[in-house]
């Protein structure tokens, strides 16, 4: 039986290796997606094709894959694996298990754990080193978590960690740093879609595993309402596909389609009749703006005469509300007092998590003010990077605006479910 390999990946999707192949789970759907498993070497240019023995994404927008006693470097954004490697382990982390890692995790604390056999690791990520007196037991630091060793080791949005080992996996509270009751269960039981050894099967009946979605998140209807009109001048307004700076297939307000397969989910059409496009035809049109290297410098427009195919604008503002709800799920995940921020606040979270909705797992300091209320120092850690992408500057811009809104409105005794932007109090 095939081990299970879990990581969260963005804060929407999560990817589980089995043996050589992999199986994409959606976070907000509870469920894997559907066409996989699929080969890793289909999916994963330069990651260990026959199998990983340990998976974890890393502040720094970098992904770790290990195998054996080495490991590979994966380039979050650039969808694929640093030049170089693999490496071996003990040349790249002082103080892991240099023969090889069975599971990894980075905490919301700070720290990063690696496990091997009954041994676990803490390591400190802001110092880039081990700290001093590990390896110890997992049955002293882990109670409740499988002693005699863990196969993988995953954070999930929902505030809760997920330890697996052969067919079983364990619940644990972050938040309480203690196993719930009730745990092992069966893998089978708690995640659909998956089953051990990597083969699919029809989904089980829910159980304990993922949090259920919530039904309503507390978020306020000026926010939602005001999200499409909020990121247009951003983003733009694009109906064909189109190459982003970074190269990365993108439609409608800045909404990524990679791989193909997210494309062939929209319903595009052709821009002379208006006539339903087909599978293939949506792959040909995407593959003709990934095939030109070209195209990323030259911007969107240079992507309208290589296309063929258009979204309609109804098609887009369904595309960006999907995504928007999918984030506020996750978003109202991570924050504790979610309902009760101001709008300006809500908006300006859900901005940053355009780029990607788990960003609260790394910007740790954005984290720690939010759930203080210090909408002024949230403002000052909005910052998302854009030296190398001087588009996303008007959104920093707007962001600062959005929390500087949020402090006012609170310092004030103003309404929290009246959006203020685009004033600024």
């Amino acid at each position: 039986m095939a081990r299970t390999v879990a990581v969260v990946w963005d804060g929407a999707k999560a990817y589980f290796f089995q043996g050589g192949q992999y199986t994409r789970y959606d976070i907000a759907a509870d469920k894997a997606d559907e066409g996989y498993p699929q080969p890793i070497s289909s999916g994963w240019a330069g990651v260990f094709a026959d199998g990983v023995d340990a998976a974890v994404v890393w502040p720094n927008g970098k992904a770790y894959f290990f195998r054996g006693d080495q490991y590979t470097r994966y380039d979050v954004a650039a969808d694929a694996a640093d030049a170089g490697y693999p490496q071996s382990i003990s040349s790249g982390w002082p103080g892991v298990f240099a023969d090889g890692v069975d599971a990894a995790v980075v905490w919301p604390n700070g720290k990063a754990y690696f496990f091997r056999g009954d041994q676990y690791t803490r390591y400190d990520v802001a110092a880039d080193a081990a700290d001093e007196g590990y390896p110890q037991s997992i049955s002293s630091g882990w109670a409740g978590v499988f002693a005699d060793g863990v196969d993988s080791a995953v954070v999930w949005p929902n505030g809760k960690a997920y330890f697996f080992r052969g067919d079983q996996y364990t619940r644990y509270d972050v938040a309480a740093d203690a196993a719930d009751e009730g745990y092992p269960q069966p893998i089978a039981s708690g995640w659909p879609g998956l089953v051990p050894g990597g083969a699919p099967g029809p989904a089980p009946t829910p159980g304990p595993g993922p949090a259920p979605v919530p039904t309503g998140t507390g978020t306020h209807a000026s926010v939602r309402d005001g999200f499409i009109a909020f990121s247009n001048p951003f983003e733009g307004r694009v109906r064909w596909m189109y190459a982003d700076i970074k190269g990365l297939v993108t439609t409608g307000i800045g909404n990524l389609i990679e791989p193909v397969g997210e494309a062939q989910k929209l319903p595009f059409v052709h821009k002379t009749d208006g006539s339903p496009a087909t599978q293939d035809e949506i792959a040909a049109d995407w593959q003709a703006v990934k095939g030109d290297p070209t195209l990323a410098q030259r911007g969107f427009k240079a992507c309208e005469a290589v296309t063929n195919l258009r979204l309609t604008d109804a098609a887009i503002d369904q595309l960006v509300l999907a995504k928007f709800d999918a984030n506020d799920r996750t978003l109202s995940r991570f924050f504790s007092g979610w309902s009760s921020w101001p709008a300006d606040a809500q908006l300006g979270a859900h901005s940053i998590a355009w780029a990607g909705a788990g960003f609260p797992t790394k910007w740790l300091k954005f984290k720690a003010a939010a759930e203080a209320r210090d909408w002024r120092a949230v403002a000052a850690e909005s910052h998302l990077q854009d030296s190398d992408n001087p588009g996303v500057r008007p959104r920093n811009e707007a962001d600062v605006k959005l929390f500087n809104n949020a402090a006012v409105v609170e310092e004030t005794g103003r309404d929290t479910a009246t959006l203020v932007y685009p004033q600024q109090l």
